[in-house]
């Protein structure tokens, strides 16, 4: 009787401690994405994510893959501050890819025209500036969250851009 009480103890202590090795393994594989930088062409502003993982040979390629994408474009108040209780969001043609690849990369392009979202940055800063805020590091922010393909652990990547020169002939922006 005592032997199987101890087979019993030691059977359950090792599934506890094996469950936790494989929840601490699991958990420590997030997605790799990369965003690779803010572009503006054919008139709308496209921001370009990759995937860094490479691409699996023991794994299936879905494994390696992040899942369940989702990206914000916001013009906020301030870029330095790290959320801020003021922002305008922009909307992107396509903001929820449901995979991307390993080292493949993925475009958001904004609905809206450069020219509609320097007007629309225009409105906001009057509007807050009659506010009363501080609108001397307005920017906009990117924001993607992505869930690993593997172990389904979610991570949330963020990029922010001053927004300069708004009412120029051009929007200038620099990371």
């Amino acid at each position: 009787m005592e032997s199987l009480f101890r087979d019993l103890l030691v059977g359950i202590v090792a599934g506890v401690l094996s469950g936790g090795l494989v929840f601490f393994l699991l958990s420590r594989r997030v997605p790799r994405v990369k965003i690779m930088g803010v572009f503006q062409s054919d008139d709308r502003i496209r921001i370009t994510v990759k995937n860094t993982r490479p691409t699996p040979w023991l794994l299936p390629t879905s494994a390696c893959s992040v899942v369940e994408n989702r990206g914000e474009l916001h013009v906020v108040i301030s870029v330095r501050s790290e959320d801020p209780r003021y922002s305008q969001r922009l909307p992107f043609i396509r903001n929820d890819p449901m995979i991307i690849q390993p080292e493949a990369t993925f475009v958001f392009v904004t609905k809206d025209s450069i020219e509609s979202i320097k007007t629309r940055a225009m409105r906001v800063e009057k509007r807050w500036k009659d506010s009363g805020l501080n609108v001397d590091n307005m920017g906009i922010r990117f924001g993607l969250l992505s869930r690993d393909g593997f172990s389904n652990v979610p991570r949330v990547f963020e990029k922010t851009w001053d927004l300069i020169d708004l009412t120029g002939g051009t929007m200038n922006m620099r990371p």
